[in-house]
């Protein structure tokens, strides 16, 4: 089992999961679904906005993309594992 670190990344780079992420440690859970809605691009007030949505789905593609061309195109991940390291891949 591998960890894609540059995926995780991106997901973590999303706006909305760094707002989740506060709302729970601020216990504040009703806020929650607000920002859900956020990560497809709709609004507090239910209308879809595209920069919203842009701003959300960016990292986590960017994040792939990394994965797919610096770990697999040019062999680093291939690399980490010919080097025994355990369980992270790019």
């Amino acid at each position: 089992m591998t960890i894609p670190i540059a995926p995780i990344a991106g997901i973590l780079g999303m706006e909305a999961v760094g707002k989740i992420v506060t709302d729970v440690t601020t216990n504040r859970f009703y806020d929650i679904p607000v920002h859900l809605k956020q990560m497809v691009g709709i609004t507090s007030k239910g209308d879809f906005y595209l920069p919203l949505l842009i701003r959300n789905v960016l990292p986590p593609v960017m994040g792939l993309i990394v994965h797919k061309v610096v770990g697999g195109k040019l062999g680093l991940n291939r690399m980490l594992a010919q080097s025994n390291v355990p369980f992270i891949r790019i």
